[in-house]
This record gives C-alpha cells, sequence and structure tokens, in this order.
C-alpha cells in the first residue's frame, strides 16, 4: 500500500515538473522553423535585428547560426533545429565592428517584408532551399542581401539581390559551401 502511495505522488511530481520546466520527451519531435528561430535569437540582444541565418551542421546536428546586432553589439545563437533549443550564445561584437570599418555592416534594422522578397527573388533565380541569407552593404554602399541557395540539381548559388528593388544583381557557383 505505501509503496503505491509513493509511486502515485512520484508520477504526480514528475508532471508537475514536466509541465512547468518542460520535458526533453515533448521535445524530441519538435523541429523548430527558420522564422521561429530567428524571434527567438532576436530575443538575447536588447534592441537587436536579425542580419543573417545560416543552416549548418554542427558536430553531427542540424543547427540555425543566427547572427543578431543592435547600434553597439552583436550575437552569433546557435539553435538546435531538432529541438528548437538554444545551444551557444557567442559575443560577435569585434567582428561587428570590424565589419563596420569595412562599411559593410547594416545600421538598421532590416523589414523582414524586404528579406522575403528577396528571399523571393533569389529562389526564381535559382529554385531550390536557401542555406543561409545575411544583409550587408556591398562596395558601391546599397544595402543588398546575399542568399546561398542549393538548387534541386544539388549545387550551391550565391545570389545577391538589391534590398530596395529586389532585383537580382549577381550570381556565382559556391564550391567550398561557406
Amino acid at each position: 500500500m505505501m509503496a503505491g502511495i509513493f509511486r502515485s505522488k512520484t508520477r504526480l511530481f514528475l508532471i508537475c515538473v514536466c509541465s512547468v520546466f518542460g520535458c526533453e520527451a515533448d521535445n524530441l519531435n519538435k523541429v523548430i522553423s527558420r522564422d521561429d528561430a530567428e524571434q527567438l535569437a532576436v530575443t538575447q540582444l536588447q534592441n537587436g535585428y536579425l542580419v543573417g541565418v545560416a543552416q549548418e551542421n554542427d558536430l553531427g546536428r542540424q543547427v540555425y547560426k543566427i547572427f543578431v546586432q543592435n547600434e553597439s553589439k552583436a550575437k552569433r545563437v546557435l539553435i538546435d533545429i531538432a529541438t528548437g533549443r538554444i545551444i551557444e550564445v557567442k559575443d560577435s561584437t569585434e567582428e561587428y565592428q570590424e565589419a563596420l570599418a569595412k562599411e559593410e555592416s547594416v545600421l538598421e534594422p532590416v523589414s523582414l517584408s524586404h528579406r522575403d522578397a528577396a528571399e523571393y527573388a533569389a529562389l526564381q533565380a535559382v529554385p531550390g532551399s536557401v542555406r543561409k541569407w545575411k544583409v550587408m552593404r556591398d562596395e558601391s554602399g546599397r544595402m543588398v542581401f546575399r542568399f546561398n541557395v542549393v538548387g534541386h540539381n544539388g549545387n550551391e548559388q550565391r545570389i545577391t539581390v538589391d534590398a530596395r528593388t529586389q532585383k537580382v544583381l549577381d550570381m556565382t557557383a559556391v564550391d567550398d559551401k561557406s
């Protein structure tokens, strides 16, 4: 009788813990979308906004590597695609300041609707899936999006799209999955 009560109380305790803190078992088959991962990453830096995302293999697991910045700092956030959990948040302010010095960095938040329109233009040029994107200034100071798109044939292309006009400016084959 006592053992049965103990098991019931233990089970109740575990259910409460899982409902409050979440259980690993609940997240085993959860795959986080890129949009949800981007929203999660932005919360890691006060007044942060997105400047780039890459989908990569990190130690045998698929992750989103998301770059977020604000007016003075930058962070790189790794999110496990299979679980939706943040794996690492790393300060990337030094790289951000180097990009500022080269006048490549974007100093204001980018409209995700502009990003989506530019992504659509890139996918019209090369049908496939976006492996990575970033927003930056090109050598003329124009704001551009760069998308790495893996075509249906398995070849990867880097496509540069004007952020204002959504016109494809350049397409280059990518050899090294960079």
